[in-house]
């Protein structure tokens, strides 16, 4: 098991892992998201995330960083994340909260999920209990309820209670 870079049923340092390169195209938090995972699975020390995420950029997200360094001589992972977020995202609120809060289902219970999780991603200090009830209260009534009544524990299981029920509904007309 040494020879495969594992010790004790854990990957190890030193195990092969691609880093992911970014180039300006597609959704910068995940990205950020693997980064991270990346540098913690790595033991990297914190202060050297930045500079370790720039060597991946490719393209006009390298260009974006150089002028950016330019402008601000050091930066920390917070302060590169909201930069870059601010750069490649979508347009961002001042308030990331209200966006959250005036989310919607309008359509498949798939899309408020997608919807719901990008925005939460960009939301700080909102904790587990009250995204899992701010989730479920926007739910269309017929799901709503069923989902609440479940007193679901964790985001992600009161997410699929909401798409097994979407489904058990669809099923029955």
């Amino acid at each position: 098991m040494e020879d495969m870079g594992y010790r004790r049923g854990r990957v190890s340092r030193f195990a092969k892992m691609e880093f992911p390169t970014y180039d300006g195209k597609g959704n910068p938090v995940e990205r950020l998201q693997r980064c991270e995972e990346f540098f913690e699975e790595q033991q990297t020390l914190t202060e050297a995330w930045v500079r370790q995420a720039t060597f991946s950029l490719q393209v006009r997200a390298s260009g974006w960083y150089h002028n950016l360094q330019r402008m601000k001589t050091f930066l920390n992972w917070f302060e590169f994340s909201e930069e870059c977020k601010i750069r490649f995202g979508p347009p961002m609120s001042m308030n990331p909260l209200g966006e959250l809060t005036r989310l919607r289902q309008t359509g498949t219970v798939e899309d408020y999920c997608e919807g719901f999780e990008f925005l939460l991603g960009r939301t700080m200090g909102v904790t587990l209990e009250q995204s899992i009830w701010h989730f479920c209260a926007v739910l269309t009534n017929d799901i709503r309820y069923e989902v609440e009544f479940a007193r679901p524990t964790t985001l992600y299981y009161a997410m699929n209670l909401a798409r097994q029920i979407e489904f058990k509904l669809a099923e029955e007309g």
